[in-house]
This record gives C-alpha cells, structure tokens and sequence, in this order.
C-alpha cells in the first residue's frame, strides 16, 4: 500500500515518458501510453501492433509506448547459427559469409533484436544513463527468443 502511494506520488511529480518518443505513460504495467505518431484517436491495442510483437507484450512497464515497441526489429528466422545474423531467405547455408570465411573468435552469439537505431539508444541509456530498469525488458527479449527458437542453452 505504502508502496502504491510512493509511485502514485513520484507518477504526479514525474510523469513517466516513453523513453523513445517522450508521449506520455500511463503508470498502470497494462496501459501503452500515449505516442505523438497515433494521435489520430486509433486504438493502442489494435490486433496489427500486436502482431508487431513476435515475443508479446511484455507483462510489466517497459518504459516505451505500445508504438515505440513495436518499432523494434525482431531477429527472426533465418539467421546465422554462429553469430545471430540474419541471411537471405533461400540462404543454402546455415551461417553468413564472414562465419564461412574467417572463423570467429566466438563460439557463437545470440541476438534477439536487429541492431538498429532505435535499440542502440535503448543500449546507450542502459549503459550510460543508468537505465538499469531496461534489464527487464532486454531479459524479456532475450529470454523470449531462446525459447520461441528452441536454443539450446546447454551449451554455456
């Protein structure tokens, strides 16, 4: 209770934004915000954002709108099994040309979201501007991708 009144108060003070776009958050985990891009009236939780989202939604206040979100590039199928990155769709081979032709250092290397420039300043405020709280939505990432590809972790 005492908890719910501290956040209640600090959401008065400090409204939360989105961390991409700067709309506004509703602080309830469930609500997706408001973005500047969707302000024609359309519903946030429209089945075709939804379906921008190949891990769901994660359960908990991400720190992005449902917009913002669903911006972010998916690695899917088919990539390298070296280093994660993505191939031609009629790709013969099961790794990219730098795996085929100059070994890494690495045994191998999972990514679950493509590197764009969305993520990269989603990484930079993690590391430097001590957004530790975006670990929860990283490990929702991550942890969904290993087991909608099946990767076997056993490995580490």
């Amino acid at each position: 209770m005492f908890r719910d009144l501290t956040y209640a108060l600090l959401d008065l003070v400090y409204p939360p934004q989105c961390l991409v776009c700067r709309a506004k958050l509703l602080s309830r985990p469930s609500a997706p915000g408001l973005c500047p891009s969707l302000r024609s009236g359309l519903p946030f939780d429209r089945p075709s954002l939804r379906s921008g989202l190949p891990f769901g939604r994660p359960s908990f206040h991400s720190g992005l709108c449902l917009f913002c979100l669903g911006r972010i590039h998916y690695n899917t199928p088919p990539f390298c099994l070296k280093c994660s990155r993505p191939l031609a769709p009629l790709n013969p081979y099961a790794h990219c040309r730098d795996c085929l032709t100059k070994e890494p250092a690495f045994d191998f290397a999972w990514c679950a979201c493509l590197y764009d420039d969305l993520l990269k300043s989603l990484i930079h405020q993690f590391k430097y501007n001590q957004g530790t709280f975006l670990r929860h939505l990283f490990h929702h990432f991550i942890i969904s991708f290993i087991k909608t590809y099946h990767l076997d972790t056993q490995q580490f």
